[in-house]
């Protein structure tokens, strides 16, 4: 008969403290997150041979579940107005000056700011026509600083909106603190954060 704490819980649940046994928690999230990016690059090159030759492209890079009709939705997470399963972080599917418009909402922040956001870049502008049109977006810093500098968290809970006892829906993280809020929404490294 067995007797083990392990024995009752799902085959995921085992498999996931077991892995804790050897590797810390902070280092399981990126490797998971690393797992899933190399499945979706195993997949790049059917991806970029499908968008081989086509030009007047629109292009939506990180479109999450907020795709736009007629453009390709890229994202790296399958959502159901995603219709380009990629990583962008080194390089994009298309080809020399292919696109017409580049468009990238809340993705930038998400890079690592030395390694992987230049690339970014450097790869929009390789996709863009002559004079197409490249429009990233970020979050607002002012907003946030002054959210900061706001006694408690309702106006940072106005611009960010959380759940009670700051827990932040999208990215399933609780602040300790208003500094971790700020961290968290210009250095958004998924791999590294603490889930709740």
């Amino acid at each position: 008969m067995d007797v083990s704490p392990y024995h009752s819980e799902p085959r995921k649940g085992r498999l996931k403290r077991l892995a804790q046994l050897f590797l810390p928690g902070h280092l399981l999230r990126p490797l998971k997150f690393e797992l899933h990016m190399l499945r979706i690059r195993l997949r790049a090159p059917w991806v970029r041979r499908s968008y081989r030759g086509r030009v007047g492209l629109l292009v939506n890079v990180g479109s999450g579940d907020k795709g736009l009709p007629g453009w390709v939705n890229v994202d790296a997470f399958a959502a159901p107005s995603v219709n380009c399963l990629y990583d962008c972080r080194k390089n994009l599917p298309f080809g020399d000056s292919s696109a017409r418009g580049i468009f990238s909402e809340h993705f930038l922040e998400h890079l690592h700011y030395t390694e992987e956001a230049p690339h970014f870049v450097s790869e929009c502008y390789r996709v863009l026509e002559q004079e197409g049109s490249l429009r990233i977006i970020v979050p607002d810093v002012e907003q946030y600083l002054q959210g900061y500098l706001q006694e408690g968290w309702e106006r940072l809970s106005e611009i960010r909106p959380l759940r009670p006892g700051q827990i932040d829906p999208h990215l399933s993280f609780r602040y300790e603190s208003k500094i971790e809020l700020i961290n968290a929404i210009f250095r958004q490294d998924l791999r590294a954060q603490i889930r709740v």
